[in-house]
């Protein structure tokens, strides 16, 4: 009986175009049209794909960036307490040796990750890199109007942009 069935089904020779009809000329321009924005559809589905991955990446990065900002910025406080420690008497200054290494430690640890100090006493005041939180007439200090004549917090960059402006007075 298997056999009988297997008579039954049709050579592929049988089956031949002839069954389906052929396509008419509006049909295949039909379809070649729907062809044509199917793959527009999914070239713009694989552009906004990947523009979610390089928003997605950037984003990342700048997470990173900011905490590690939040860090930089705590360990300046920790050299800004060594900075004003290095004030010390003479005889102070000799039991604090140890203190000027973890200082001069901390520092190098800072410009090893891109941080680094800039100079600020007697240079022209740079609201991009200063913030004036005292004035004095530049009669009575012998400089030019907006001379700093005074630091009271280092300012650091990081990686060439300004991680923490300087705390200065200016010369008005």
């Amino acid at each position: 009986m298997e056999k009988d069935a297997i008579e039954k089904v049709e050579s592929p020779e049988c089956l031949e175009a002839s069954d389906t009809p052929e396509p008419t000329p509006s049909e295949l321009e039909r379809l070649e049209q729907e062809l044509e924005a199917t793959r527009d559809q999914l070239l713009r589905t694989l552009a906004d794909f990947e523009n979610y991955r390089r928003r997605i990446e950037k984003e990342a990065e700048s997470i990173g960036q900011a905490g590690k900002r939040d860090l930089l910025l705590g360990l300046l406080d920790v050299m800004d307490s060594f900075d004003q420690a290095s004030h010390l008497t003479a005889e102070e200054a000799e039991a604090s040796q140890g203190l000027q290494a973890i200082h001069r430690q901390l520092l190098n640890l800072l410009e090893s990750h891109g941080v680094k100090p800039f100079h600020s006493l007697g240079e022209k005041f740079d609201p991009q890199l200063h913030e004036a939180v005292d004035t004095v007439e530049a009669e009575e200090v012998g400089v030019e109007p907006g001379t700093i004549v005074q630091e009271y917090q280092k300012g650091y960059r990081w990686d060439g942009r300004v991680l923490r402006p300087a705390r200065v007075q200016v010369a008005r």
